[in-house]
């Protein structure tokens, strides 16, 4: 644990402030200590939130950090932020000499599809009530912390539509 531990630094990241932008190769991964991350992209000037991580989770651009290739989004502090990060040459030398790294590297990645799935069938299958409900009721601290365009945005809703939601489920 003490070598897994002592291979991660510490950042302090401002609100407003980029962990990556578009584009980019990402060589870096981060667990959030504290505070709110957004990842987002910029579609015909319109910035289209994807996934909002918070104190206890994972943020990466997973395709970028694995196989070397340009990321396709931005991730900014929506909050100020503590964050842990690993780069992705000594991420690769733990998953080569640390089978518990490896063992929960392989659960990280298995969270991280099945929250992709998660959001595709959420997308699909529910109303924008279904999904407001299911987000206020996991993650109801989001809605004191993160501006409700963001939120509006990464339930495929417009912020009036927010409102309207929110003002039905008092």
């Amino acid at each position: 644990m003490e070598v897994i531990l002592s291979s991660f630094y510490t950042i302090d990241l401002k609100k407003g402030s980029y962990f990556l932008e578009a584009g980019s190769l990402c060589k870096e991964m981060a667990f959030i200590e504290s505070g709110y991350l957004r990842m987002f992209d910029l579609i015909d000037g319109k910035e289209i939130t994807f996934w909002i991580g918070s104190n206890g989770k994972f943020i990466t651009s997973l395709s970028s950090f694995v196989f070397e290739t340009p990321n396709f989004w931005n991730i900014q502090a929506v909050t100020d932020c503590t964050l842990h990060v690993i780069d992705r040459d000594t991420h690769s030398k733990l998953c080569k000499t640390q089978p518990k790294w490896l063992e929960f590297d392989n659960i990280l990645l298995a969270h991280s599809f099945a929250l992709l799935e998660q959001k595709m069938l959420s997308q699909l299958h529910t109303t924008s009530q279904q999904r407001f409900n299911t987000l206020f009721k996991e993650h109801p601290q989001l809605f004191n912390h993160v501006p409700l365009q963001y939120i509006a945005s990464m339930l495929g809703i417009t912020p009036e539509t927010l409102s309207r939601l929110r003002q039905h489920s008092n």
